[in-house]
């Protein structure tokens, strides 16, 4: 059997999936608090679904460390955040971490960075499978640039690379997704 958590799930839990939230929502499944351990076993989970929800946590580090406690080795960990550019991002009091494209290189052997080595603060059972940046616009006839823009940054590694070093503060990114896989 699969089993698939969906944290900060509020009232939008993806079907199929354990509802986690701190909140008493009518479709969350497991009260909790993320700033603290999970109640759930170790090595137990196949898919952990965090989306909006990272941004808004004490510990950056802590939530890492128990969702790599909790995840079967081979288990994906689907993460969206807002990017550090996306004006949405700094106007929301609540947020308590940035992202970029080395974010989570700083919890992960060296061997498993994608982007540049850093320093591996904490050496977490990840390898980042999958790297996107997100584009949109409130404005309705920058939506389709946008879109184009997206598809073509996202096209190459160092696109992207460039995009954040030399673009990000002409055209800012909306939000990031990641997809991690837990390694053994």
């Amino acid at each position: 059997m699969t089993v698939n958590l969906n944290l900060g799930c509020g009232d939008q839990k993806l079907p199929g999936f354990i509802g986690v939230d701190r909140l008493g929502y009518p479709d969350t499944d497991v009260i909790c608090d993320l700033n603290y351990p999970l109640p759930f076993k170790s090595l137990s989970i196949d898919y952990v679904y965090a989306k909006s929800i990272l941004e808004h946590l004490n510990d950056l580090a802590s939530i890492l460390t128990e969702v790599e406690r909790i995840l079967k080795p081979g288990g994906t960990f689907y993460i969206y955040v807002p990017h550090w550019s996306n004006p949405f991002y700094y106007s929301d009091y609540t947020h308590q971490h940035t992202f970029g494209l080395v974010t989570l290189d700083y919890f992960i052997p060296p061997s498993a960075q994608v982007f540049r080595k850093v320093p591996a603060y904490q050496s977490l059972k990840f390898q980042i499978t999958g790297v996107r940046l997100l584009f949109e616009s409130p404005f309705g006839w920058l939506r389709w640039m946008m879109k184009g823009f997206q598809w073509l940054v996202n096209r190459r590694k160092d696109w992207l690379l460039f995009y954040e070093y030399h673009l990000s503060g002409v055209v800012p990114c909306y939000a990031i997704e990641f997809v991690l896989c837990r390694i053994t």
